[in-house]
């Protein structure tokens, strides 16, 4: 069963985020942080924040089919951004 992620009425609109998960019981995968690193550990997209963003979410995909998952089964990410403003996040928004 996937993480199931639902925004009840009664509560305000969410901008990105879930108001409520519900993490079903069973096994659980934690991936280490993930940054804007090739297979071959060159850095991908320097000075390019959509670009690091997609190679971030790129690793993320493939420590997740390792583990035989998708992120239909991601419960929480947590994302850090160096100097982040609206533009910046406007940027992963979309790339997310």
């Amino acid at each position: 069963m996937a993480a199931a992620f639902l925004n009840p009425p009664a509560l305000s609109p969410p901008t990105g985020y879930s108001h409520v998960a519900i993490a079903p019981a069973g096994r659980q995968v934690h991936l280490s942080g993930q940054v804007a690193f090739a297979a071959d550990g060159s850095l991908v997209g320097e000075n390019d924040l959509a670009a690091q963003t997609e190679q971030v979410y790129a690793n993320l995909k493939a420590g997740l089919a390792a583990a035989g998952a998708d992120f239909a089964h991601v419960f929480k990410v947590v994302a850090y951004v160096v100097g982040l403003d609206a533009d910046k996040a406007a940027i992963v928004r979309r790339v997310r």
